[in-house]
């Protein structure tokens, strides 16, 4: 017998922003009605439900959303003022929710007796800070919680996910979002992140079928994007050898857009020796494209059946979206038929991002590209993703790094991509910034109390809320950006904290394999980004890592899925405009670089934990009866036992005991078999324990415990107790009767 949980669980549904299901996200999302069907599904297990909303915000109460759930059968209504109390709520199937708030117990209560719940955040309702407390104590009971800050999004994004919830769902619309924290990682929930298909590449091994690659935005090859990212010169040389199997080619461009017709990317093609021609309308048939190893088009609409064709006969084909060219609806429908036939699509909506970023991917068209830039761009969706011809490569700007050579007695580095994250607004916007900043500390200590000096003058290291943080944790924290600086000087200090005004990188380098520590943080804007990277390169080069030469606009709380121990206790961190850091060893594995992305939905399932219960205990059974505490805490239980068993047959003349075993005998019986059982004792299955009494046995730490009577014992997840009774382990099969058991947890 185990402590299961019982059949019956509510479910939760959390948005980080309350645009999704607006009028405006289903125009701007189509899949958006096969989500709220998805949920609703999910919500009853395929059944009709009967729904209501308690909102007046528009993410909840218009027009299209009401449609799609009548549409499907359920019965909606809406009414933000309808008594909110348990027994109301358990009318519905499920309730829809947000930005007014509503009490916290009523909805825990509905949700543990089998209720189900969408929230919404991102409502701008008093602030974002007041919208995450208000929700707190309710999403904090299954794991979850709102940052207290808000995100610019606005765009449809991709979400990578095989739950339920997204079956058939390719993008969804956002504009401000709130970012879903994960409170409890090993609870039974999940929160869901996307990251927008900035490439994808199409190649079927072992065919004459030719490659594809695509790109959401035709700023990459322009001349700003060579400019913005040195690595666009390698990316466009990589693509060409890709065509060619490493041949000179013979390229032409097929399109009148910016991207693809200025002079970078025709001097990278033709320094690299191969023959590249631009001419929007040449003709375009099968028999002109196949004069070429490869055609580069975007913008103007060409006829996909040709190019499915060229492509089939080992033709090369590089395609770029986001050019508004018609309109991201059109654009995304001229290349429809296309991209489908390959396993992709492009988003009907774009995305803007404005800065460079970095893409983790050993594909040979990425081989030495560190970042590359982009501007607005138009999101890859993959149709086929169980489909292994073809990847959608995703990108996320790099954060923060750590690195550490564990066995040696070189010191650690932290680096931050950004300023702002321990500046006082930084403090002010995400709360556990001085949790991060002890964890740091301790990191670089072992746990100890340190010494730390800071070489900076920018307010990213210099405000009073990092200081007073460091000082109350009994740290020593001074500043003063012109003291000297040598490796005699720093190895005074437990650590250094520095960034903006440049210092000698190899002194810094031998600090760190000395012993020391340092803090470094980028994107401070000291000499522009490019100049910024430059004088951190050396010291960076050395350990794996080096920063982007240009920043990217990020103005908000991220979260950061990580356990490494500087981020422990740590939900979210502010950043404002990050310099990426990028891993330029990613082989080497004494350092890592820790990537964010906004959680843009959550969805929990309650499993209701039976509290109390009761089991059997047959006296003929040598293997006894096992109990599980299967939550996922520690639990005590009050085992509670009655009933009788005769330990052997009536007629053989022994009578009856209950779970105290010989000591539940008249005081008579009970000298006889004491006297009997001197020389016997020892044959027990458990000889330190009282004779045919009822034992519990924990079978992970081998700890017996009788339960004669009313008996707590207190059990971690997972651990079994095995009940039985006390008897000589060739006799249980003739005794007779069973024990019952109740129990109870608190």
């Amino acid at each position: 017998m185990q402590t299961n949980s019982e059949p019956q669980q509510g479910k939760i549904v959390v948005a980080t922003d309350e645009y999704t299901l607006t009028d405006t996200g289903f125009l701007r999302a189509p899949d958006t009605e096969i989500f709220v069907k998805n949920i609703a599904n999910w919500f009853t297990g395929g059944a009709k439900g009967k729904f209501h909303v308690y909102s007046a915000n528009g993410g909840l109460i218009q027009s299209r959303l009401a449609k799609a759930m009548t549409d499907a059968g359920h019965t909606w209504t809406v009414n933000v003022s309808q008594k909110f109390d348990l027994a109301t709520l358990k009318q519905y199937n499920g309730v829809f929710l947000g930005a007014e708030p509503k009490d916290n117990q009523v909805l825990i209560d509905y949700v543990k007796s089998g209720g189900n719940v969408y929230l919404m955040g991102g409502t701008g309702y008093g602030g974002a800070e007041n919208e995450a407390k208000q929700w707190k104590t309710f999403l904090n009971e299954f794991g979850l919680e709102f940052s207290p800050h808000y995100n610019n999004i606005d765009g449809n994004l991709v979400i990578n996910s095989s739950h339920p919830i997204f079956a058939g769902v390719k993008c969804l619309f956002y504009y401000g979002a709130q970012p879903i924290l994960n409170t409890n990682a090993d609870a039974n929930h999940q929160v869901f992140e996307s990251d927008p298909g900035l490439h994808a590449a199409f190649e079927n091994p072992g065919t004459t079928q030719g490659k594809i690659v695509v790109s959401a935005d035709e700023w990459v090859l322009c001349d700003t994007g060579f400019v913005r990212a040195p690595d666009t010169e390698i990316f466009v040389k990589n693509i060409a050898n890709w065509f060619t199997g490493g041949a000179k080619g013979k390229f032409h461009v097929y399109s009148a857009n910016h991207g693809l017709i200025q002079s970078r990317l025709a001097k990278a093609m033709t320094d690299a020796g191969h023959t590249w021609t631009v001419n929007v309308s040449q003709k375009f048939d099968l028999a002109t494209l196949k004069q070429y190893n490869g055609v580069f088009l975007g913008a103007e609409p060409k006829d996909n059946q040709v190019l499915i064709d060229y492509v089939k006969s080992g033709g090369n084909v590089y395609l770029m979206a986001g050019t508004g060219y018609g309109g991201y609806e059109n654009e995304a429908k001229q290349w429809k038929t296309f991209l489908n036939e390959f396993g992709l699509e492009i988003s009907p909506y774009y995305i803007n991002i404005d800065g460079n970023l970095v893409i983790n991917s050993n594909h040979p068209i990425f081989a030495g590209v560190k970042c590359l830039f982009y501007y607005v761009a138009q999101p890859i969706l993959n149709t086929k993703p169980d489909v292994k011809d073809h990847q959608v490569f995703h990108s996320d700007p790099g954060l923060y790094a750590a690195f550490e050579n564990p066995g040696t007695p070189q010191g650690k580095i932290v680096v931050s991509a950004d300023e702002f994250p321990l500046t006082d607004v930084g403090f002010v916007r995400a709360p556990d910034t001085e949790i991060f900043v002890k964890n740091i500390a301790n990191w670089f200590t072992g746990g100890a109390k340190g010494k730390f000096h800071v070489y900076s003058a920018n307010g990213g290291l210099i405000q009073s809320r990092l200081a007073k943080a460091m000082t109350d944790a009994g740290h020593t924290w001074t500043v003063n950006v012109n003291q000297k600086f040598d490796l005699a000087t720093l190895k005074q200090y437990n650590g250094v904290f520095l960034g903006a005004e440049p210092k000698d990188n190899q002194v810094l380098i031998d600090y760190v394999k000395s012993g020391g520590n340092v803090y470094l943080m980028g994107g401070t804007g000291y000499g522009g980004g490019e100049n910024e990277a430059k004088q951190w390169k050396t010291f960076l080069n050395e350990f794996g890592l080096e920063f982007s030469p240009h920043y990217i606009n990020i103005d908000g709380n991220r979260t950061i899925n990580s356990s490494h121990p500087i981020f422990a206790g740590v939900k979210c961190l502010y950043s404002y405009v990050g310099q990426p850091i990028l891993n330029t060893k990613p082989d080497a594995k004494d350092h890592q670089v820790f990537y964010s992305d906004p959680g843009l939905y959550a969805a929990a399932v309650y499993n209701r934990i039976v509290t109390s219960g009761q089991f059997e205990v047959k006296s003929n059974l040598d293997t006894g009866v096992e109990f599980t505490n299967t939550q996922t805490k520690e639990v005590s239980y009050t085992f509670v036992p009655s009933g009788t068993w005769i330990p052997g047959k009536r007629e053989q003349g022994f009578s009856e005991v209950t779970a105290a075993g010989v000591k539940s005998m008249s005081p008579e019986l009970q000298t006889m078999w004491n006297e009997s059982l001197k020389d016997l004792q020892k044959y027990l299955k458990y000889p330190n324990n009282t004779a045919f009494a009822l034992v519990a046995v924990n079978k992970t730490t081998g700890v017996v415990t009788e339960v004669s009577a009313a008996t707590t014992i207190v059990l971690k997840p997972g651990e079994t107790l095995v009940f039985i009774v006390n008897d000589f382990p060739p006799d249980y099969g003739d005794n007779v009767g069973t024990l019952t058991v109740n129990w109870s947890a608190s």
